[in-house]
């Protein structure tokens, strides 16, 4: 449910009493869950630290389902750090390991994933085949949770974008009362960028703000400071520079402290060079030059 801190105490304790009972399978299986909730938490250097630990746990043995979920991290690191074509190499290798064993849940994980980037490419006619065909297996497994996914995973970066409306008719329907689930805080904060491009900006302005709340209490850092660049974009268009200056600050820093644990400089450059930081500088210098 995206209680990051509670998952990263007790996953450091389970790894180790795997490690003490010569559970290799379970050790490695616990560091592909540590290397996610730090890649959640933003720290690239831990979740790829936890990542590798777990795929050398895993060498020499014969099990398809860990390394295919190991394999599924890492391309979802590669995805977060914009190495798209990086992410779909490794999306290759983990189908026809979902192939052999026959794992339909992880398929639909897989199709989340290239579908993302699939969206993230503008390539409206492939997103829609692989949404409408990764609907179609999750209702087939009656797994509901996983066809709101694929909605997400379907919306473009961009919400003035074409996208179909039903996605977001199914995404409301299913979290109606229901938003535990720890992606729900992403679909809120397309909501709230949705607003902003419509230039409702009161309504940004809360959506971003409760999605930024939910954000903090569960620890996610990497997408924390995202909310609060939209929410700070709708305080300064309704020139309520104060908020928008503090949000701005923090979103800053947390970007930068994210920035610091990706080694790579190529890496680094284009994590923080993707949009929505561009306006969180642009903006932010706007607002300084105006109270100064």
């Amino acid at each position: 449910r995206g209680d990051l801190r509670t998952v990263i105490a007790e996953g450091e304790v389970a790894q180790r009493d795997a490690d003490t009972l010569g559970d290799v399978a379970t050790a490695a299986e616990v560091g592909g869950l540590l290397a996610e909730a730090y890649l959640r938490a933003g720290d690239f250097r831990l979740a790829q630290h936890f990542l590798l630990e777990a795929r050398d746990r895993a060498k020499g043995q014969e099990n398809n389902d860990l390394l295919a979920h190991l394999g599924l991290i890492s391309a979802m690191i590669h995805w977060r750090l914009r190495q798209r074509s990086r992410a779909e190499k490794e999306l290759r290798t983990v189908t026809s390991l979902i192939a052999k064993a026959a794992m339909p849940r992880m398929h639909l994980d897989a199709m989340i994933i290239q579908l993302l980037i699939t969206a993230s490419r503008g390539q409206v006619d492939e997103a829609d085949r692989l949404w409408l065909e990764g609907r179609g297996e999750a209702m087939a497994i009656s797994a509901p949770h996983k066809e709101a996914q694929m909605c997400l995973a379907r919306l473009p970066e961009d919400p003035a974008a074409t996208y179909p409306d039903e996605a977001t008719q199914i995404l409301d329907r299913f979290l109606s009362g229901n938003e535990d689930w720890y992606w729900a805080p992403d679909y809120q904060l397309w909501r709230a960028q949705q607003h902003l491009a419509q230039q409702n900006w009161s309504d940004a302005e809360q959506v971003a703000d409760a999605a930024a709340e939910r954000l903090r209490t569960d620890g996610n850092w990497e997408t924390l400071w995202h909310a609060l660049v939209v929410y700070a974009q709708a305080c300064y268009s309704r020139s309520d520079y104060e908020p928008a200056l503090s949000a701005f600050d923090e979103a800053n820093l947390i970007l930068t402290e994210i920035g610091n644990t990706i080694d790579d400089p190529a890496d680094r450059e284009r994590y923080c060079r993707q949009p929505l930081a561009v306006r969180l500088r642009e903006t932010r210098e706007r607002i300084l030059e105006l109270v100064s």
